[in-house]
């Protein structure tokens, strides 16, 4: 499972899902061959002092197994939102179910089904990105499949205090005919500064087989034309998908990785700056020279402040996992987070308005997953959870920063099953 996650500034939090084929981790459940460890990642302004960590184990969803959280989105301290996904045990691969569920004063309630005339029939129900402007007003999106795992249809829910409306199409809107149906769009990532002002990033098919990230923005709960961030000659998208990360209203970035279409290996990362509702030219970001950049998720805590992570491609061996921070419109240097040749996953990451971030990943060994926690109070990474810290947590899915807390989301796992867990760091 392969977490990117956005952002919170203040009272905003975003979240954008990419995942390893669920197939092989519920396998692994089962028969315990791989036991999938995460690797939370923090960095702070601060003393550098190891933070305090607190593991919470939720209850499963009644009649559903391998129960576990994708998402988090963060208000106020001890007052988030969660969303994942549940699978039914059916004859051939799993069916996932969608579920969301809210934290209040600290206390996680009980999860309810994402449902709603449009997912009526839906083979599977996947989040792919998570979203709160303030308390009471979450945007989900997500998508699904109604006849095969090929064609998938987006789809957004919209949540009202305590409750969440039903799930509804996600229209992609252009005079392209290429974008004239949504059904081969698929959303990777919302964010939403406002309420009823967000913007997401996907995938479209654009024709003969080939695909382009795309980005749209809502305003006053209507959505307006899509914006193609066109692939540089010879490559296709990364199956990541773009990530948008909107720290004000009429200010976004996103970031989308391309990948060499012969190869299949990241060639370039593309920066596209959104002000006032237009969306300008594509940059490239790092030295023309220095290729293989490849940004999976981005959070900003203002204008032209961000940080980045993903992968540096390197000849030889598995590509290194590395951040890049982006300061008063300046990208820096990327900075390796390890040097190993072990296959280290990067999940997600989360900035709050005061500057503390954290990064949630996955280093996998000859054991599985190792847990680390890396923090940088001088810019410069460094790990500080001992493995044992974790218990039985599993593969940690998303992290949401309010001022000085962290909260990261994931599950928990024994011999036949899976539950929700949350982990607080702060």
């Amino acid at each position: 499972m392969v977490i990117a996650f956005d952002s919170s500034w203040g009272t905003v939090a975003d979240m954008h899902v990419n995942r390893f084929p669920r197939t092989s981790i519920l396998s692994a459940l089962v028969a315990l061959a791989v036991l999938a460890v995460p690797v939370v990642a923090s960095a702070a302004g601060g003393t550098g002092a190891t933070p305090t960590i607190r593991v919470t184990h939720l209850s499963a969803l009644t009649g559903l197994a391998a129960t576990y959280f994708t998402a988090v989105a963060c208000t106020g301290p001890g007052d988030c939102v969660a969303a994942g996904e549940a699978h039914v045990p059916t004859a051939g691969s799993p069916n996932p179910k969608a579920f969301t569920e809210r934290e209040v004063g600290g206390r996680w309630q009980l999860g309810t089904l994402v449902s709603g005339p449009v997912l009526s029939g839906a083979l599977d129900v996947v989040v792919t990105g998570l979203s709160c402007p303030k308390t009471g007003r979450c945007v989900l999106v997500g998508s699904y499949s109604a006849t095969n795992q090929s064609t998938r249809h987006p789809f957004v829910q919209y949540q009202h205090g305590a409750s969440w409306g039903p799930a509804q199409a996600l229209p992609i809107h252009s005079p392209a005919s290429s974008l004239s149906q949504s059904a081969q769009a698929d959303v990777r990532s919302i964010s939403c500064p406002g309420v009823d002002q967000c913007t997401i990033g996907g995938i479209v098919r654009v024709g003969g087989g080939a695909h382009d990230a795309f980005t749209q923005v809502q305003e006053h709960a209507s959505w307006g034309e899509a914006h193609l961030v066109k692939s540089p000659r010879g490559t296709q998208p990364s199956v990541a998908g773009p990530s948008v990360s909107c720290p004000e209203p009429s200010s976004c970035t996103l970031v989308t990785t391309f990948n060499n279409r012969a190869t299949n290996q990241t060639q370039s990362t593309v920066m596209v700056l959104e002000k006032n509702g237009v969306w300008g030219k594509g940059q490239a970001i790092g030295s023309p020279r220095r290729s293989g950049i490849g940004l999976s998720a981005i959070s900003c805590w203002s204008t032209g402040n961000c940080v980045g992570i993903g992968t540096l491609a390197r000849t030889n061996g598995f590509p290194m996992p590395m951040s890049q921070t982006e300061a008063h419109g300046k990208w820096a240097t990327p900075q390796i987070l390890s040097s190993s040749h072990a296959m280290e996953y990067l999940m997600s990451v989360s900035c709050s308005a005061r500057g503390i971030c954290a990064i949630a990943a996955g280093r996998l060994g000859s054991a599985g997953f190792t847990p680390i926690l890396y923090q940088a109070p001088h810019g410069v990474w460094r790990s500080v959870l001992e493995p044992s810290t974790m218990g039985t947590l599993g593969g940690l899915s998303g992290v949401s920063c309010w001022q000085s807390t962290c909260t990261a989301v994931g599950e928990a796992i024994s011999t036949t099953s899976s539950v929700p867990a949350v982990v607080v760091v702060g």
